[in-house]
């Protein structure tokens, strides 16, 4: 046994999922794309490869602001103040995050509390379950309506979720 043990806090979520279903899958030959976990199975686009060798000769390189890129912000500022109808501070509103993952992460480490109910919709993404839970959230679900005849689109029964604020 290893010296080095996952705390008590993690290791009551690691195990199975369906990430390693999935992946087990592929790993057999098995005629599958997975879109779920970040494997692609296609070759970076050769401008991203230049661009990536080009900024590490560059110096550009370097550990960044805490908050994300600035220039990015600063970007996504431009973008989306004027559809919110007010100037969004790039410096002090904006977190840019490795991902969506990452982001919840941040989010449910910042916010939650030992307690804090959460609110998910099903069908929804694996780690949206457990993140909160890491961080002592309590996970109520609500289950979207599936597309009704020729519709592909999902619905949401506004009058059932809101009775599950408290």
């Amino acid at each position: 046994q290893s010296p080095m043990q996952p705390s008590q806090r993690i290791s009551k979520f690691l195990g199975e999922s369906i990430f390693n279903e999935i992946e087990n899958l592929y790993h057999k030959d098995k005629p599958l794309l997975n879109l779920g976990s970040g494997f692609c199975e296609w070759d970076s686009p050769e401008f991203l490869i230049d661009f990536k060798n080009k900024s590490l000769h560059s110096g550009e390189n370097q550990y960044g602001r805490t908050g994300g890129e600035l220039a990015l912000a600063e970007a996504i500022s431009r973008h989306y103040s004027p559809r919110f109808g007010k100037e969004i501070n790039p410096a002090k509103e904006i977190v840019i995050t490795h991902g969506a993952t990452g982001g919840l992460t941040v989010a449910c480490a910042s916010f939650l509390d030992d307690g804090d109910e959460v609110i998910l919709l099903e069908p929804s993404f694996e780690s949206y379950f457990v993140q909160p839970k890491i961080f002592g959230g309590v996970i109520r679900t609500f289950s979207l309506d599936e597309p009704k005849g020729d519709s592909q689109q999902w619905t949401l029964n506004f009058e059932e979720f809101e009775k599950l604020f408290n």
